[in-house]
C-alpha cells in the first residue's frame, strides 16, 4: 500500500458513518472527501463535488470541501487596518487575498485529537504573520455524524487580535451529476451584499425583491440566472453573499433540493452570511472528478455560511475581529430528508 506525504506528514483518510450518511475526511486541509446519503432501498447517492485519490486532491481545486481560512471570501486588495495599523495578507485572487491566501487552512495538516464512529475533532495553527494576518492562533474543528445531519463546529483563539472568517466550502449536486440549475433553492435573506466587477462588496445593503437574487421562496437556480443584471454580470452569475434574515442560529439558513433525486437538505449555521456560488467557470473548462465525471459550469453549487466578505474594511458589516484570549466559535448543520 503506497503512502502519502504532504508537508512532511502522512496524509489519511477518515471514514465516518451512520445507517443514513457516510462521510469521508481527510487531514490534509481537514477537508470533506465524500458524502454519501443511503435511500431506503440502502442505495448511495453521492452529493459532493471530489477525486478519487489523495494525490489528485493535493494537486487539484484546494476548496472541495474545504474549511477555508483565515478569512474565508476576499478582502479587498489583501488590506485591512486593526488596532491603527496595517496588514497586507497574500493577494492570490488577482489584487485581493481570497480564503486567506494561497498557502490558507485548505493546504494545511491537522492533528487529529480524537476519532470515532460518528465524529472527528481536528485541531491545526498558524503562526503570527502567516499569509500576513497578525497573531498566533489555535483552530478546533470537528465533524459529526448525526443520525440524518453533519454537524460542523469551528472554533478559535488567539494571542493576539485578529481578524477571523472560516467558511465550510463543499460543492453540492443533490443528484450526483448533471447540472445544479434545475435545483431548487430557498435562502432565508432579504439583502445581499452587492459586489464590484472584481467580485469585492461596495458596502452596501441590496433588496432581493424583484431581482434575480429572491430566493424567499423555492425557485429553480438557474431561474434567473442568465437574466441582464449588473450584479450577475459581476459575478458571471451567483457569487454572492446573503445576508441571513434569522435572529437565532436555530432557524432556517437555507434548503436545496435536487430536482431528479428528491433529497431535501437544511442548513443551518450561526453565522450572518450565506455565500451563494454556482461554479461559473468558464464554458469550455472541464475538470475530470470523482468516477471519472466531467465537471463543468454550474456543476455544483455551493452555499458558504460566512460572515461578510471584506468585513474589516467596512465598519458596519457584523465584525470578524477577534480579540485577544477571547473564543470565535461557529457551526454549520446539514440536515437531510428524502421526500416522498
Amino acid at each position: 500500500m503506497n503512502l502519502t506525504f504532504y508537508k512532511n506528514q502522512e496524509v489519511k483518510v477518515y471514514s465516518l458513518a451512520n445507517q443514513f450518511i457516510k462521510l469521508n475526511c481527510s487531514n490534509f486541509g481537514a477537508k470533506i472527501l465524500t458524502i454519501e446519503i443511503v435511500d431506503k432501498n440502502n442505495s448511495s447517492l453521492d452529493i459532493t463535488a471530489g477525486y478519487d485519490t489523495i494525490e489528485e486532491y493535493i494537486g487539484g481545486n484546494p476548496a472541495y470541501g474545504a474549511l477555508c481560512g483565515r478569512y474565508a471570501n476576499r478582502i479587498a486588495n489583501g488590506k485591512f487596518i486593526l488596532n491603527g495599523k496595517s496588514y497586507q495578507c497574500d493577494q492570490n485572487n488577482g489584487a485581493h487575498c481570497l480564503h486567506g491566501g494561497s498557502d490558507s487552512l485548505f493546504k494545511s495538516m491537522w492533528d487529529v485529537i480524537e476519532v470515532t464512529e460518528n465524529a472527528i475533532h481536528f485541531r491545526t495553527t498558524m503562526n503570527d504573520g502567516h499569509m500576513g494576518f497578525p497573531a498566533n492562533i489555535v483552530i478546533n474543528y470537528k465533524i459529526s455524524v448525526e443520525q440524518t445531519s453533519i454537524l460542523l463546529e469551528y472554533a478559535v483563539e488567539s494571542d493576539g487580535d485578529t481578524v477571523i472568517n472560516l467558511a465550510p466550502h463543499s460543492y453540492f449536486n443533490l443528484n450526483g451529476q448533471g447540472t445544479v440549475l434545475n435545483h431548487l433553492l430557498q435562502i432565508n435573506a432579504d439583502c445581499i451584499t452587492p459586489i464590484d466587477s472584481s467580485c469585492i462588496p461596495t458596502g452596501e445593503y441590496q433588496f432581493v425583491d424583484s431581482s434575480p437574487f429572491d430566493f424567499r421562496t423555492l425557485k429553480r437556480i438557474g431561474q434567473d440566472i442568465n437574466h441582464e443584471n449588473e450584479q450577475l454580470a459581476f459575478g458571471k452569475a451567483y457569487d454572492h453573499n446573503f445576508v441571513l434574515n434569522k435572529k437565532d442560529p436555530s432557524e432556517l439558513a437555507a434548503i436545496l433540493i435536487g430536482d431528479q433525486s428528491n433529497l431535501k437538505m437544511k442548513i443551518y449555521t450561526s453565522q450572518p452570511g450565506l455565500q451563494l456560488y454556482t461554479c461559473n467557470w468558464n464554458t469550455s473548462k472541464i475538470e475530470i472528478g470523482r468516477n471519472k465525471q466531467n465537471y463543468t459550469r454550474h456543476s455544483f453549487v455551493c452555499l458558504e455560511p460566512q460572515h461578510y466578505p471584506d468585513s474589516p474594511n467596512h465598519s458596519h458589516f457584523p465584525t470578524t475581529i477577534l480579540r485577544k484570549n477571547e473564543r470565535y466559535s461557529h457551526f454549520t448543520k446539514y440536515e437531510f430528508e428524502w421526500i416522498e
